[in-house]
């Protein structure tokens, strides 16, 4: 359909919840999103920006370690998919699995702070299951790291802190 866009067709509606349930896609680990469109959709006009993870949230303080309390922190990334986590997001008693859809235009979120009963402040750890390609310079599912402007504009001198 041009510009990285192709169309799949299918002939049952179940087919294609099934696979848009399976999020997310790759292809030669490059990332595909999938969308769903109607007749009179143009395909110029669908946004391609968001696709669904499993994110597993690590590191929680032993007393609040909920499911509830997983998914209220990771929904600063996105849109928890509530029935999908509660069906698949059961904890191992290391982590929680959230599906979360995530704008991929942004830096992926590596963790979040949170505030301890103590006063303290912890850090909570993201881990994305199935991840594909990602440039480690900043963040980004759009493109690798060979390819990164922010890497390109800095002419190597790029420091790990920026």
């Amino acid at each position: 359909m041009g510009d990285h866009r192709v169309m799949f067709v299918f002939p049952e509606a179940s087919n294609i919840d099934r696979v848009l349930m399976g999020e997310p896609w790759t292809f030669d680990r490059h990332l595909v999103v999938p969308k769903r469109m109607k007749i009179s959709d143009a395909i110029e006009e669908l946004n391609f920006n968001q696709t669904s993870f499993w994110v597993q949230v690590h590191d929680l303080p032993v007393r609040r370690s909920s499911l509830e309390v997983a998914m209220e922190i990771v929904s600063v990334m996105g849109k928890v998919d509530v029935r999908m986590s509660r069906e698949g997001g059961s904890s191992n008693f290391n982590f929680f699995r959230i599906k979360v859809n995530v704008d991929i235009t942004k830096p992926l979120c590596r963790g979040r702070r949170i505030a301890l009963a103590s006063g303290k402040e912890g850090w909570v750890s993201f881990k994305y299951e199935r991840l594909p390609n990602i440039c480690y310079w900043c963040g980004r599912l759009t493109h690798s790291d060979r390819e990164c402007q922010m890497w390109v504009k800095s002419r190597g001198t790029l420091k790990v802190e920026n």
